[in-house]
């Protein structure tokens, strides 16, 4: 078959490596220059079966109240720029804040996690990829806060129970650990490590991943190469009007993150994702000794701080803040302070590079592989939430099976079109 993939992120790329790897003739599309230059790019680089629960667990009413009301929530609304998709797109996100559909979908991303995981090593080690840094195993969540660290305890007792490598450590272990703690001005409370996550660079192995796919499989790529319409026919999609041309395919496959949800309406389909913004910093560190022996979660400002050789990645916060992806000093506030916590500075005349990214979050949490209500021929994956490097290997080879008319290793079931 002949199939357009829409976006060259990392679950468009991955998916055109298994579709192509199959035989169809593929084509991928993307406004951009290269492949993984938007939220695949500059992201937190950790495959993180540990973080795979949904965001929208029963706390998160009570947080949407402290975005309302204090100066320092972990995430903000910025009402201006939100957009009526947030009116819709809220409601449907509180209703899934039961226990009963948080429990249940943290199994089923916990699953898609490890089976994405064991795909892209195994890639990344088949295809001798050059993955940045390379694999560094393990990460450190560090607390200061007591209730905090006792309520993610139930969650390590849960990664336990599903069979993952979780330590729950005393402040003092954590030291050991994690030498880089040692230059806070007091030592954590306690800690959790996974040694199941791992730190790769999402942005250099889904540019590798894209040469091997054109240079070995003959996958066209069209960068630079603005998506305009969808034209459709009898029931079917007929062709993509792009800048570059129409493309006309048998399949066409949405890949499009944050930007799905407004593609999709296009269509007239309801496809509830809504971009959350987040931040990263890459510092330019020279000595190991500023740098965490692996990725590093510091709780007190709920910053993520992963090594990639000569650089550091720091992310933290999210925003409600519509499409645009501006960013102030202002939004890197936890990255300083994260910074200053523990005395890194960036090497001798050079600058860090900030960057900001739209996440596309889904309601309940759980990413969209599947075909869609409508047309025939048009097919989703879509709707990662944070999680695209770490699920993105396992919902493209679902979707390379479904597309097939095969049965997928992992139960599609839970990721089916569902509104």
């Amino acid at each position: 078959m002949k199939v357009c993939i829409l976006g060259a992120g990392i679950t468009g790329v991955t998916t055109a490596w298994f579709l192509a790897e199959r035989g169809h003739d593929v084509t991928v599309v993307d406004r951009e220059a290269k492949a993984a230059s938007a939220t695949s790019f500059a992201n937190g680089c950790t495959l993180t079966p540990s973080h795979s629960k949904p965001w929208n667990d029963p706390s998160a009413p009570r947080q949407l109240l402290r975005a309302l009301v204090s100066r320092e929530p972990e995430f903000t609304i910025k009402w201006r720029t939100a957009g009526r998709e947030l009116m819709s797109w809220g409601p449907r996100f509180l209703k899934a804040c039961r226990r009963s559909v948080v429990d249940r979908n943290a199994v089923h991303g916990l699953n898609l996690a490890l089976y994405s995981r064991a795909l892209t090593l195994a890639l990344a080690d088949e295809l001798e990829l050059d993955s940045g840094a390379g694999p560094k195993n393990g990460a450190l969540y560090a607390y200061d806060d007591d209730a905090r660290f006792a309520a993610d305890q139930h969650h390590a007792d849960f990664l336990s129970r599903k069979g993952l490598n979780v330590e729950v450590l005393s402040g003092t272990e954590c030291l050991f650990r994690e030498p880089l703690l040692t230059r806070a001005s007091a030592p954590p409370v306690g800690g959790i490590f996974v040694g199941d996550d791992v730190t790769m660079d999402c942005c250099a192995f889904t540019r590798e991943l894209a040469r091997v796919c054109a240079y070995e499989l003959d996958v066209t790529f069209e960068f630079e190469c603005e998506i305009k319409s969808l034209d459709a026919a009898g029931g079917r999609a007929t062709m993509l009007k792009t800048s570059k041309g129409a493309i006309t395919a048998d399949v066409f496959v949405v890949c499009l993150g944050p930007w799905s949800g407004r593609f999709a309406a296009t269509l007239g389909i309801d496809l509830p994702i809504y971009p959350a913004r987040g931040y990263s910093m890459t510092v330019p560190v020279a000595q190991t000794e500023f740098a965490p022996r692996q990725a590093l979660v510091d709780g007190e400002n709920q910053a993520l701080l992963t090594p990639l050789g000569n650089r550091l990645r720091v992310v933290a916060g999210v925003h409600f803040a519509g499409y645009n992806t501006n960013w102030s000093r202002d939004d890197f506030r936890p990255h300083h302070a994260t910074l200053d916590k523990f005395c890194i500075a960036p090497s001798d005349g050079q600058e860090s590079a900030y960057w900001a990214c739209l996440r596309a979050m889904t309601p309940d949490g759980l990413p969209v592989v599947s075909q869609a209500p409508r047309p025939a021929n048009l097919w989703f994956n879509t709707g990662h939430c944070y999680l695209g490097w770490t699920w993105g290997m396992g919902t493209a080879a679902i979707l390379a099976s479904l597309l097939d008319g095969e049965k997928p290793d992992q139960d599609p079931a839970p990721f089916r079109y569902r509104w």
